[in-house]
């Protein structure tokens, strides 16, 4: 009896209750408030927002953290550590918490608390449509983001491939031309060489041929000698 009492005590004293297996019971059996707001948690502490929440909504939310080293509070909600952080909200007179799957904002949070209390299920429904249609967009948003990042990594990937061809066609080009100087500089010697070759031959040619002319005149003028002599 004493330690419901403390419980009691600790539920209606604090702003936000930190939930364990002594406290739940008190807690979620509670109508001094028509709605209560769970952060399930992996986290020790108590987040900032959640006491900005209930300053802002203080009127009509209870707020709470089951942290998951709560066992048997989570395997009662079917949540697991996987699931977290998760923030659930509970009605009263609802048996199923209801998930909040929107924006971690106060404004986002504080309206969604809002529309719960006072707009009802037509109300959570259509919030709930809306942020289903705003992680769509999201999504949709994110998958543009990537297609862009990929898109411009190929460009990217297309402009250097592009580059590097241009570099080996510059290389290969200077290469061939590089060749082909050398080859005719290789064919300008080979012709000068020819060219002296050439000069040679012709200037021994030339001496062969006046030297056959003289011994020519040189034989006809000792037959001209030889004849005068015997007549």
């Amino acid at each position: 009896l004493a330690a419901r009492a403390q419980a009691l005590q600790d539920v209606q004293e604090e702003t936000v209750v930190v939930i364990n297996s002594a406290n739940a019971d008190t807690f979620f059996a509670s109508q001094a408030r028509p709605l209560k707001a769970v952060l399930f948690t992996t986290k020790p502490d108590i987040p900032p927002l959640w006491q900005q929440l209930y300053d802002a909504q203080s009127m009509t939310t209870a707020f709470g953290v089951v942290r998951h080293v709560e066992e048997r509070i989570m395997e009662k909600f079917s949540i697991t550590p996987g699931d977290l952080p998760r923030i659930c909200l509970f009605a009263d007179g609802k048996n199923e918490p209801i998930v909040y799957d929107g924006p971690v904002k106060l404004d986002a949070l504080a309206s969604f608390l809002r529309d719960t209390v006072s707009g009802g299920d037509a109300c959570v429904a259509m919030r709930q449509e809306v942020h289903k249609k705003e992680r769509e967009v999201e999504e949709v948003t994110a998958e543009v983001a990537r297609v862009k990042e990929e898109a411009a990594a190929q460009v990217a990937e297309a402009l250097l491939l592009a580059s590097k061809a241009e570099e080996s066609a510059k290389a290969a080009l200077q290469e061939r031309e590089t060749l082909a100087a050398e080859a005719a500089k290789k064919v300008s010697l080979a012709e000068a060489r020819a060219g002296k070759a050439d000069k040679k031959a012709r200037a021994a040619a030339a001496l062969r041929e006046d030297e056959a002319e003289r011994r020519a005149r040189d034989a006809e003028a000792k037959v001209e000698a030889a004849r005068a002599e015997a007549a």
